[in-house]
């Protein structure tokens, strides 16, 4: 009996002191799981942050790019149109946290005084370009919306002058490029609530000046859009629906290293009561400029250590209760099962305890090494409208678009093969069937130098797409005809040369006006005009091949441009015969038109004869450029219109 409890005293002993061991290991790495998974989730909230960041320059670079589309297609940009095109793209709904969009013109120095008596005529008899002084040339700004408030203190000012945006703007002049400027103190601030700024330019050229060296370039130079960012009104806006802000200090710097001179934007000061706080260092580029983006994180006592909490109140009850059960039951097969059976509740009871980074503005997935997604946060799944068992492994990818479901996974899988970090844009079905483009980032996890997956962040940017398709639209199609206009024709017909080039063959442009358009202008009104030029639009466009470029000229010429033809000269003739007579009739066809257009009760309408007088110029590419085709073309229509008008004529 003495031998029996000696034995069981021993044995009970060792298995406490084993538990405990144990006990003690897991509650250990328990919590080193939790420190892991927080700096894990501190990391994806700061890649979170810079994502944000450059996603907001790049929607404001496209509404720079959208101005300058908008000059390049225009004959001249007035400061009535600038209004009326910055208040088409409801900066207030979609750009939230812009100061303005603006445009500096480039001014030489002996234009400077006829430039300032220029504006004094347009109603602003107090204007004049400041700083004063003579320099070789002067870019102030001329235009800026909205014109009020903090605005109204800009106009006039020669950013050239000041070191630091004159470098940006050299920048963006000289590469042809969206460019960053270096902290600046905006001429919008006043005595109260200053911040830091920072700006950035688009060039604008001349129209058809080359610009394939840098020397041509600064030849060509016509002036910038632009636009002042005060940086704490830019960046709150993007980081107002972040909740983990309260325990994070986040500083941005202008530079490569975070020197408090270049200091951008401080999120708050720094609590001196709490711990020393985590520090995670990033960085992002754009035209040109490199920003420091540094991310503190404090209360490391809000940490979640629940599950080793429980690993140790578990494990101890575990190896006590274990402890008294070899001692009171050594030998008895069923206290032998009862402690197997606790201790298997007890491994159990661990796989139950994970942390999830949870992020309410942003859908969150992470990936094993195995490349299978194995956790969504609850904005993704509210977001599909499914469940986390349908999404795990490869089930997310049902919700992508057919049609970018080849890129998606060729972009996902080559990055997880070369473990690096990646960027894609693809549409993913909503919860109501709508696919919705969104912007996905992942970040390679990394543990001890070994490769654990990603964890990726998603951001839906359909507003902004929908904005980039308005402004493509407005800069290279006719408001009314919906033809191509000037600047999409120069682009088809330089296609159409250089295709000639290579293949050898002919190709022709078309050069067409109405023939008896401005007496209906003048009789009915404009509105009765348009309707014809519509319809002219729609004949002309059934008249010609799919591949075939109908643009609008301009007023009531248009330009149809026929690339690819033959490489026989006389056939290619006979081609454009053909195809010019069959314009000829279709476009002096009788035309109904609606008297009263803008009357939806009035129903009477008015017939109206329309000829055309049509001049060809044929092309080969080999020395031809598209302001010479189109010029010749112009001639040969001036001939037609010599002979008599609704005549064929090509320009020999």
């Amino acid at each position: 009996m003495k031998d029996f409890r000696l034995e069981s005293c021993w044995r009970a002993w060792l298995a406490l002191l084993v538990g405990l061991m144990a006990t003690g290991y897991l509650c250990h790495s328990a919590k080193t799981d939790a420190e892991l998974l927080a700096q894990q989730q501190f990391a994806a909230e700061s890649d979170e942050i810079r994502l944000k960041i450059l996603s907001l320059l790049e929607a404001h670079k496209q509404v720079l790019l959208g101005g300058a589309a908008l000059f390049n297609a225009s004959h001249y940009v007035d400061r009535d149109e600038w209004k009326n095109y910055v208040s088409l793209l409801r900066l207030d709904d979609h750009f939230k946290g812009i100061q303005g969009i603006g445009f500096s013109l480039w001014i030489p120095r002996d234009r400077l005084d006829r430039h300032i008596a220029s504006i004094r005529q347009q109603g602003f008899p107090d204007y004049t370009v400041r700083p004063a002084g003579a320099r070789a040339a002067y870019s102030p700004i001329v235009y800026l919306e909205p014109f009020d408030g903090r605005n109204l203190r800009a106009f006039g000012f020669d950013m050239y002058s000041e070191s630091v945006r004159r470098a940006a703007m050299e920048r963006a002049r000289d590469e042809n490029m969206a460019a960053l400027s270096g902290k600046v103190t905006l001429m919008q601030e006043t005595d109260r609530d200053v911040q830091a700024g920072t700006l950035m330019y688009v060039p604008i050229y001349l129209k058809s000046a080359p610009l394939q060296t840098i020397e041509q370039r600064r030849s060509a130079l016509y002036g910038w859009v632009y636009s002042p960012f005060r940086m704490t009104d830019l960046l709150r806006e993007i980081l107002s629906d972040e909740k983990n802000l309260a325990d994070m200090h986040i500083q941005v710097f202008a530079g490569a290293v975070a020197d408090p001179d270049n200091q951008l934007f401080n999120s708050t000061g720094k609590p001196s009561h709490l711990m020393q706080p985590d520090m995670i260092e990033r960085h992002l580029t754009f035209g040109g400029q490199e920003w420091t983006l540094l991310f503190e994180k404090y209360k490391r006592n809000s940490l979640d250590y629940s599950k080793a909490w429980w690993v140790l109140i578990g494990g101890m009850i575990s190896s006590i209760l274990l402890f008294f059960l070899i001692a009171a039951y050594m030998g008895m097969r069923k206290a032998l099962r009862t402690a197997d059976t606790a201790t298997a509740e007890l491994r159990r009871s661990e796989e139950n305890f994970r942390v999830l980074a949870k992020n309410e503005s942003v859908l969150v997935w992470m990936s094993g090494p195995d490349k299978k997604c194995y956790s969504f946060n609850q904005v993704w799944l509210e977001f599909t409208g499914r469940t986390l068992e349908q999404e795990m492994g490869d089930g997310w990818i049902e919700g992508v678009h057919p049609d970018d479901l080849p890129n998606c996974l060729s972009t996902y899988l080559s990055a997880f093969d070369a473990q690096r970090e990646f960027t894609m844009e693809y549409r993913l079905r909503r919860h109501d069937g709508e696919y919705r483009w969104i912007i996905d980032h992942g970040v390679p996890r990394i543990d001890h130098g070994n490769f654990i997956g990603y964890i990726g962040s998603c951001i839906d940017i359909t507003d902004r797409k929908r904005t980039e398709e308005q402004i493509h639209t407005l800069a290279y199609f006719d408001a009314l005809t919906k033809l191509p206009n000037r600047r999409m024709l120069n682009d088809r017909l330089s296609q159409a040369i250089a295709t000639s080039r290579r293949s050898g063959h002919f190709g022709a442009l078309l050069f067409i006006d109405l023939d008896n358009f401005k007496p209906l202008n003048d009789s009915c009104g404009h509105a009765v005009g348009d309707l014809l030029l519509i319809q002219v639009a729609e004949r002309l466009t059934r008249c010609v091949r799919a591949v075939d470029t109908v643009a609008r000229f301009g007023g009531d010429e248009f330009v149809v441009v026929m690339g690819e033809l033959t490489d026989d000269k006389d056939k290619l003739k006979t081609q454009a015969t053909i195809v010019s007579e069959k314009i000829l009739a279709a476009l002096a066809a009788p035309y109904v038109l609606k008297l009263n257009p803008n009357d939806k009760s009035s129903d009477t309408t008015i017939e109206h004869h329309c000829t055309s007088s049509i001049g060809v110029t044929l092309f080969t590419g080999r020395e031809d450029d598209p302001e010479t085709i189109l010029r010749r073309g112009d001639m040969a229509m001036y001939q037609a219109k010599t002979a008599g008008r609704n005549q064929i004529s090509f320009y020999e």
